[in-house]
């Protein structure tokens, strides 16, 4: 069982307070297992998070889209919650072992759109996506060295938004409906096939799965903001994916691995049918035939440990095709707003390298870290968009479960140059390298009472409050707000 609770006040940035950045969040976890008899256990799974008061300070905007007397328009969301319930049954079945699930989940977001003249809402937008689904697996010890795991799971997630707009100027107050999309529908059944074998000193996994997912809603937009369209919205997909992976065992500091394999995504309800204005100051138009992603990768790596001293090291390449994405079109909406409509790009490719090492210096224990990532959009030969930028991590310290523990930690971010200009219609920007540096200090004490553990932690994340902002930061291009600027942190947890 777990319960967190919390009140962010605005934070405050290097230059300053970022008005609109508080908000009150609680989330609640209860997990329990009960044993029936030796060969069936019962589970439970209760989940539920809960935000308030949530601004998005990178959306306000005026001007182009944006009527005058509703002087700057700011999206915010009163309330955001997501609740879930899970039941299932576990054991022996035969010479193997079963697991099965059936589940609800419930999000459900208000969104609205803040008038600085008005004072109040001038769009209103409330929304449930209900998931029920259920999922069942059997494992089988084929031999002493061979596992087959088969299994099957299906899902349905229904959507219907409702949407208020005040669209009659200059009063702003006639309440008009337009729903991006009526009764969203989408339904997933798959089929899967796994074997775990090991050779020696050669593990190896290879799966197969078959996945049909159908999409359909009665209206895709709605007059005056957008053509309803009521035709052309069932959509089928049947899709194919498979893995292939190994590792195997040299030594303890030696383990070489490579996955090879191929996934796909589709669309999601809000990718093919909603049509509205969105924070990031564009007119979004969903794509109900959008075909699925496909992705074929590789990655060969390598991990071990020696002693105290630990590492991973991995290089990957992927290559996406039918790739979704929402294009700058560089025409606008009836409301002034630029276009962004939901595709498939025929081509990505993504390649990269990551790496992990951690080793004693001393009675210290040091860590470093690095991430690499380069994508390419080949359909309009460019970069592909919002791609994050190279990304170093150093640490030195002493752990402990019990008594002092302490960290230090730099974190080096490299300037992210390549950015799209075709497909983004030259409104993705360019960021400047960072460097932040964080501290860590906290006392274990253990057992203490009726708790199995207590810890005391202080942070201090940005001590030097260096001005920067991530290049994945949300909001209109060129006014992405600041990142926070020194923080301190004080935490009191147990476990029991």
């Amino acid at each position: 069982m777990g319960f967190a609770k919390r009140k962010a006040e605005d934070y405050t940035s290097p230059r300053g307070t970022v008005p609109l950045t508080g908000y009150d969040s609680d989330a609640i976890l209860l997990k329990s297992k009960h044993r029936i008899n030796d060969a069936l256990n019962v589970k439970f799974n209760m989940q539920r998070y809960t935000s308030n008061d949530v601004w998005y300070p990178g959306s306000a905007r005026s001007g182009s889209g944006i009527p005058a007397p509703i002087g700057t328009s700011t999206i915010h969301s009163p309330e955001q919650r997501r609740e879930m319930m899970e039941i299932g049954l576990e054991g022996k079945l035969g010479a193997g072992k079963f697991s099965a699930d059936i589940y609800k989940q419930n999000v459900y977001r208000e969104i609205r759109a803040y008038s600085s003249n008005l004072k109040r809402d001038y769009v209103r937008n409330a929304v449930s996506f209900e998931t029920q689904g259920a999922k069942a697996s059997y494992s089988l010890p084929v031999s002493t060295n061979q596992v087959v795991t088969i299994g099957a799971d299906t899902w349905t997630m229904t959507g219907d938004p409702a949407r208020y707009q005040d669209t009659n100027a200059p009063a702003f107050n006639n309440n008009i409906r337009t729903d991006p999309f009526s009764d969203g529908e989408i339904k997933s059944t798959g089929l899967f096939i796994q074997d775990e074998i090991t050779f020696g000193k050669t593990n190896v996994l290879a799966g197969v799965r078959f996945d049909q997912v159908t999409g359909n809603a009665a209206q895709k937009g709605t007059p005056p903001t957008s053509p309803a369209q009521t035709t052309g919205l069932k959509h089928t997909d049947n899709s194919v994916s498979w893995s292939l992976g190994a590792i195997h065992h040299v030594s303890d500091v030696f383990n070489p691995y490579f996955n090879i394999g191929q996934a796909y995504r589709a669309a999601d309800m809000r990718e093919r049918f909603e049509d509205s204005a969105r924070g990031d100051g564009y007119f979004i138009v969903g794509n109900p035939q959008l075909k699925p992603e496909f992705s074929t990768s590789f990655e060969l790596g390598s991990k071990g440990q020696l002693g105290q001293t630990s590492y991973r090291l991995a290089a990957f390449h992927s290559t996406i095709k039918d790739y979704i994405a929402g294009r700058i079109t560089g025409t606008n909406h009836g409301s002034g707003l630029p276009i962004k409509l939901q595709e498939n790009l025929n081509e990505v490719v993504l390649q990269g390298a990551e790496g992990f090492i951690r080793f004693p210096v001393g009675k210290l224990t040091a860590d470093a870290a690095f991430t690499y990532l380069l994508g390419d959009n080949k359909q309009d030969n460019e970069p592909l968009f919002q791609t994050p930028p190279a990304e170093l991590r150093l640490g030195l310290g002493q752990s402990a479960q019990t008594g002092l523990r302490w960290r230090t930690q730099l974190r080096a971010v490299d300037a992210q140059n390549r950015v799209a200009t075709k497909f983004y219609n030259n409104q993705e920007n360019k960021t400047a390298a960072f460097t932040t540096a964080d501290a860590f200090v906290g006392w274990g004490f253990g057992k203490t009472a009726e708790l199995k553990s207590l810890d005391l932690d202080f942070s201090v994340t940005n001590m030097f409050d260096h001005a920067y902002h991530e290049h994945l930061t949300e909001g209109v291009s060129g006014r992405e707000i600041l990142m926070r600027g020194r923080s301190a942190n004080l935490v009191l947890k147990g476990s029991f």
